[in-house]
């Protein structure tokens, strides 16, 4: 870094707001589901300048409820700084990768694909998908012996075909 981009960066470090807001641009690839940050280039830096690493995807992260918002690598994005300047998390995305809602033991999640609900170990997908292989596989005893499985069996595997396109494993 040539000796006058330092000086720049020193003034504007001294001029930092204790909170700010800045757009950049999230570095594809750089998100990190374990950690739940990424890295962002913002807007004023330089194409060769580091990107701010280790941006949290959400503000709040102590007890796992919550929305977490997690863009699209390339996505258009506001970073907030909160505890003074270092610590920034993302407020805004121009492009969802997907969406994580959990509240205790539920979490919904949405993605281009679909949603998927699941509480504790039971996912309504699974469950709808479990409910419609039992009345397709329904029989009734009758005096002359089992029923057949359903007549409107096709329509229950359409059925099927539709909730695959809607909800996600």
């Amino acid at each position: 870094m040539n000796e006058e981009r330092k000086i720049i960066d020193c003034i504007r470090r001294l001029g930092r707001r204790a909170h700010e807001l800045v757009s950049g641009t999230v570095v594809p690839g750089s998100i990190d589901m374990t950690t739940y940050t990424c890295q962002v280039h913002l807007s004023h830096m330089q194409p060769g300048d580091a990107p701010l690493s280790n941006v949290m995807l959400s503000a709040v992260s102590e007890n796992g409820n919550g929305t977490i918002n997690i863009p699209a690598d390339g996505s258009n994005v506001i970073v907030g700084s909160m505890d003074g300047p270092g610590e920034y998390f993302i407020v805004q995305c121009s492009n969802l990768a997907k969406q994580v809602t959990t509240i205790g033991n539920t979490v919904l999640t949405i993605t281009p694909a679909g949603y998927n609900v699941v509480c504790g170990s039971e996912s309504l997908t699974k469950i709808l998908t479990d409910l419609l292989t039992a009345i397709s596989n329904l029989t009734v005893e009758t005096p002359s012996g089992n029923s057949s499985v359903p007549v409107n069996l096709t329509d229950f595997n359409d059925l099927k075909t539709r909730l695959s396109n809607l909800l996600i494993q």
